[in-house]
């Protein structure tokens, strides 16, 4: 053999092993923030494109070791102290779901995944951040090398206006507690609640009053379906172009709106106020069957991207939701029968 030979069997070797390599890249937003103060956390995973990638496993955050001292008056690092972290809106942080619009194929051997989380850290210090642990379907058969790239470092500072404790001071004595005597202002709420009794009797007296007086015909006005309410305004909003207009997130801010109002007055959930979790929760009680609880979780995940991680979707994915916001309505809705029973049963 002779050495061009040798050669070009090493490249080939390098490449494929290149090839089967899985990229890890993680950085935030700052390097340094507050206590309780929200960091953004961006993720890049580049992995082969046999891969089928499932979720994340970020269960080292919760050990995050801090790298310098957090006593001011030592220079020694205290050990086994680790930061309390929490990722925003994510209860298990051993099995963080991958969503798979979000990953994308480089044109070759190769797909990308990237993903924005949120995270408050509640300790001061010096901290590392770890790479998230990627779960694969086929662990077994697929078993890549993991290449991480170097970790962020975040640096958590205290509150403003406070000091540290100085713990080498005498404890003073407990004194007896000083009673004074009984004022006016002690009664004060005795004043209060009578007041407010009196002012609400007097209201009651007035509402009732000119109830007996007035003649007039309540007129009440006819209930409409929710699910034709919420098309009406899906319309409106596709008519208006605001995503080809280059306002994306008033867009998806509109479209998650119409959405979460429909669901409030087709199902009775609280979901104008509510998480993304707290909707699928509820809605699970309502027996929503799979396809269209991911279609719900798809639309209010990319909207949320768009409003909190400034995320750029891909242009045709505005159309795409707003056309499967419609099929979630359509395929949701409630037959005549249901609705008639609603409004008899509410009239």
């Amino acid at each position: 053999m002779t050495y061009r030979h040798f050669f070009v069997i090493v490249a080939l070797l390098l490449s494929i092993t290149a090839s089967s390599q899985v990229v890890s890249s993680i950085t935030v937003d700052k390097d340094s923030t507050g206590i309780g103060e929200e960091i953004m956390i961006f993720y890049k995973l580049t992995f082969p494109f046999e891969g089928n990638l499932l979720s994340l496993d970020m269960s080292e955050v919760d050990s995050m070791y801090s790298l310098v001292s957090t006593n001011p008056q030592s220079d020694t690092i205290n050990t086994g102290y680790f930061a309390e972290i929490e990722l925003t809106d994510i209860d298990d942080h051993s099995a963080i779901p991958v969503n798979p619009s979000l990953i994308v194929s480089t044109g070759g051997a190769k797909k990308v995944y990237t993903d924005t989380l949120s995270a408050v850290i509640w300790d001061f210090g010096v901290f590392s951040l770890p790479h998230p642990r990627p779960i694969f379907s086929d662990p077994v058969s697929f078993a890549p090398d993991i290449v991480r790239l170097e970790s962020p470092r975040i640096r958590v500072y205290p509150p403003a206006l406070t000091s540290p404790i100085d713990t080498n001071q005498v404890i003073l004595p407990i004194v007896p507690i000083i009673k004074e005597g009984r004022s006016i202002e002690d009664y004060l709420w005795l004043f209060l609640v009578i007041g407010g009794f009196v002012l609400a009797s007097l209201v009651a007296w007035i509402v009732s009053k000119k109830k007996r007086s007035t003649r007039e015909k309540v007129v009440i006005k006819a209930k409409r379906p929710g699910h034709v309410i919420a098309l009406e305004k899906l319309n409106e909003l596709e008519k208006e172009k605001l995503w080809q207009a280059g306002r994306i997130k008033e867009y998806q801010s509109r479209l998650t709106h119409i959405i979460r109002e429909y669901l409030e007055n087709r199902f009775n959930i609280q979901a104008l106020e509510s998480t993304t979790d707290e909707i699928i929760m509820a809605l699970r009680q309502n027996a929503l069957d799979k396809d269209n609880e991911q279609t719900l979780v798809e639309i209010l995940q990319i909207a949320d991207l768009v409003k909190f991680a400034k995320a750029k979707p891909p242009v045709d994915i505005h159309a795409a939701f707003l056309k499967k916001a419609e099929a979630f309505v359509d395929c949701t809705k409630e037959t005549a029968q249901e609705f008639h029973n609603e409004t008899s049963e509410n009239g």
